[in-house]
């Protein structure tokens, strides 16, 4: 029988008790979940990591042998006052001994004394050659299990780590920071313990919601698809959706969290609505605080169509009727490639000799960090161009013509290559895609969100909604101080392939007038390169 005293501890009131560490009421909802695949989310100071850290040694006390990864974005993350050392200095300790003579009238019983059982046989220590981290317990079974501490600072990394290892469970702490949707299907790969069934395999997740609010590959998997109902969709599996959970923590389930400190976290981000959803309710909202774009940039306005539910039933952009050039933005780097098709759209104005420009943002393939080369990513991007090249002979009868924008530095030969990165997107296109040099010079970036905010402001720029990695670009781009006045992270390079085309097509006035409209997409629109 679960109880909780006074102090917000939970403890067992049956007569033959479970022996519990101190943990809250939802701090006891993670250390009590077999789920193959949980997520835990929530703000800093929710109590998320002290109850991960109980699982992570409950797991290795439970299963016989069991072998488990704690992975962090680096390892001075997790050994400066983080999830290491928090295990290795105060939550193993306490599993071996209990509270001994610390422990208070107003404690549990069961916290005078260690988990009946459990040891500490070796470490935790370092080894000398691989510099690698770990712990190793007698768990329950007298067997020896081992706890790691790992780091993965790039996505890209994680097949060289983790693809040969056999593991019976990970923490994948900040998930958000270093890990990718394909990066994480390397980690359930490595759920292979031998002689552990596959019901006690785990990998732990946790994130506080991230700054791109829904728009990523974690809140779709967590949250969309495992509620997906499994009609008409191939990709929906009954046994791993089932394995998907969640767990969110709100501030509101830290019991142990002081007054005063929630007062005060409350009233630091209470004027910020974005950064007090997040910090303080723990809600996936997109945040586009101190963002180059946040005074423009509204999703209910910017956004059209719907991508909510199956491919089939999305709601896209799509050409207009006078359509008969598209647009393509390339921005091609060494593991970071990006690509836009856009359409360019002029109206004019009533009573006047105006014509007003306005751009449709109609499809993206993004890669970050992977090791797809520049003719992977151009055979990507072509798969794209002769989809919309299909749709206008089906919809428009009639042949769409195109012009490609890169940067300059797509012209200038690589030693390494042998070739231009120009001559390789041309030689896998099979000389379909010639690109032009987009104009660049100082200060060209300035100009590129001035353009960008100036077609936002006047509601002439439309992103259609499936283009997850453009809205997140927008809601997200930020300044990277004094020195960069765009921050190098995952969401320049969209910021790039978007607005090549626009800073070279917006002072010219070649098309006819059309309206942006959406259409149901009857297949499948989206190519989304390394998520």
């Amino acid at each position: 029988m679960i109880k909780v005293n006074e102090r917000g501890f939970v403890y067992d009131d049956s007569p033959n008790p479970l022996w519990l560490p101190p943990v809250n009421l939802k701090q006891f909802e993670v250390f009590n979940d077999f789920h193959r695949y949980p997520l835990i989310d929530g703000p800093r100071k929710s109590s998320k990591t002290y109850g991960i850290i109980h699982k992570v040694i409950r797991h290795a006390f439970d299963v016989g042998g069991a072998m488990f990864g704690i992975v962090n974005k680096t390892l001075k993350n997790a050994k400066s006052s983080g999830v290491w050392t928090l295990l290795s200095n105060w939550m193993l300790p306490f599993w071996q001994h209990g509270y001994g003579d610390k422990w208070e009238p107003w404690m549990p019983e069961a916290w005078k004394y260690g988990c009946p059982g459990f040891k500490v046989v070796e470490g935790p220590k370092t080894t000398g050659d691989t510099k690698l981290s770990f712990v190793r317990i007698r768990n329950r079974h007298g067997t020896v299990s081992e706890i790691q501490c790992h780091s993965l600072e790039h996505a890209t990394e994680v097949e060289a780590k983790f693809k040969g290892p056999f593991y019976s469970g990970f923490w994948l702490s900040e998930l958000d920071q270093y890990c990718t949707r394909h990066a994480f299907d390397i980690f359930c790969d490595a759920l292979r313990m031998p002689g552990v069934p596959y019901q006690e395999h785990q990998i732990l997740s946790d994130l506080n919601p991230p700054e791109s609010g829904e728009n990523n590959w974690m809140h779709d998997m967590w949250f969309k698809e495992r509620e997906k109902p499994p009609v008409n969709d191939e990709g929906f599996d009954p046994i791993f959706h089932a394995n998907l959970h969640r767990i969110g923590f709100t501030l509101d389930d830290n019991p142990q969290l002081d007054p005063t400190e929630r007062r005060e976290m409350v009233a630091r981000y209470k004027k910020r609505k974005g950064l007090y959803d997040r910090f303080v309710l723990g809600k996936w909202t997109q945040d586009v605080v101190d963002g180059h774009f946040s005074h423009v940039w509204d999703e209910t306005v910017h956004v059209l169509g719907n991508a909510d539910g199956s491919k089939e039933d999305w709601e896209i952009i799509v050409p207009t009727d006078a359509c008969d050039t598209l647009l393509c933005g390339w921005d091609i780097g060494d593991r970071n490639h990006s690509f836009h098709i856009l359409e360019k759209i002029i109206r004019s104005v009533p009573g006047t000799n105006r014509r007003m420009i306005s751009f449709s943002i109609l499809d993206e393939v993004v890669a970050i960090m992977t090791s797809a080369s520049t003719a992977m990513f151009a055979e990507a991007c072509l798969d794209r161009i002769l989809y919309w090249e299909k749709w206008m002979k089906e919809h428009h009868k009639r042949d769409i013509q195109w012009r490609h924008w890169s940067d300059s530095s797509a012209f200038v030969f690589s030693a390494t290559a042998g070739s231009m990165d120009a001559a390789v997107v041309y030689e896998a296109t099979n000389g379909k895609v010639s690109l032009n040099a987009a104009p660049k010079y100082r200060n060209s970036n300035h100009d590129k969100v001035n353009v960008l905010c100036e077609l936002m402001h006047s509601g002439r720029l439309h992103v259609s909604a499936q283009l997850r990695r453009t809205r997140a670009m927008f809601a997200n781009l930020k300044s990277g101080g004094d020195a960069e006045f765009i921050k190098e992270n995952e969401h320049k390079h969209p910021f790039d392939s978007v607005s090549y085309p626009i800073l070279a097509e917006a002072p010219q006035d070649m098309f006819k007038s059309g309206e942006v409209r959406t259409e149901k997409q009857r297949e499948p629109s989206l190519i989304v390169a390394g998520v």
